[in-house]
């Protein structure tokens, strides 16, 4: 008895009902896994920003001395400093834009007169902030160093790509982190570095006051 060879094909009908299928799994999962991937990305990079700001610190005090001597009263002294110590883009590498909080509301406009760009795209200010204060650490904060991750790519929101650190006695620290300083609007810099998520993107609190951990 000759055994037939011939193995069943899908119908049409059938074919069509698994790439339904296919199509609703795919449309419930790609949004999830692209927000997964988004906060990876940004908290890989705040921490990258976090360790040039340390690296860049220390740098300029092998360079100029104990960072409590330093013009921190004078901004364009300070940025001036920094530069001399990261690798900086000048001319008209980029253009000014305007950043947000992370509801969307404005926060901030960015112009290219104060703020000076790195090789790898990073968007840097460097200011006097409660020069001289102490908080709970009792470490003395001299200044702040603010960053923009990607420049002026979006999204360019506070807490997402838009993050700041403390430079004090004690070296440079997240904002935030109620040690250093008591600024809930930072807070989403120190809790994205502490524990390398960024809830508020995948629909939680958008504001950073929720996450101040001080």
């Amino acid at each position: 008895m000759k055994k037939s060879n011939k193995q069943k094909a899908f119908t049409l009908a059938e074919t069509l009902f698994t790439l339904a299928i296919v199509g609703v799994v795919a449309a419930l999962t790609v949004p999830t896994l692209k927000q997964s991937a988004d906060e990876a990305t940004h908290v890989a990079a705040v921490k990258k920003a976090y360790a040039i700001a340390k690296e860049a610190t220390t740098n300029l005090e092998q360079k100029e001395g104990d960072l409590s001597t330093w013009p921190w009263n004078n901004t364009t002294q300070m940025n001036k400093l920094y530069q001399s110590v990261m690798t900086t883009i000048g001319g008209d590498a980029w253009k000014a834009y305007q950043t947000f909080q992370i509801d969307g509301t404005n926060w901030s406009y960015i112009g290219p007169d104060s703020y000076f760009m790195t090789s790898d795209g990073m968007t840097w200010y460097v200011y006097n902030w409660n020069a001289g204060a102490k908080y709970g650490s009792g470490a003395t904060v001299y200044g702040c160093i603010h960053v923009d991750t990607n420049g002026p790519k979006e999204p360019n929101a506070l807490g997402v790509d838009v993050h700041a650190f403390t430079v004090s006695s004690d070296g440079v620290n997240p904002m935030g982190d109620g040690l250093h300083d008591q600024n809930k609007t930072w807070a989403c810099t120190n809790y994205a570095i502490m524990h390398s998520k960024m809830p508020w993107l995948k629909g939680g609190d958008t504001n950073c006051y929720s996450y101040y951990e001080g």
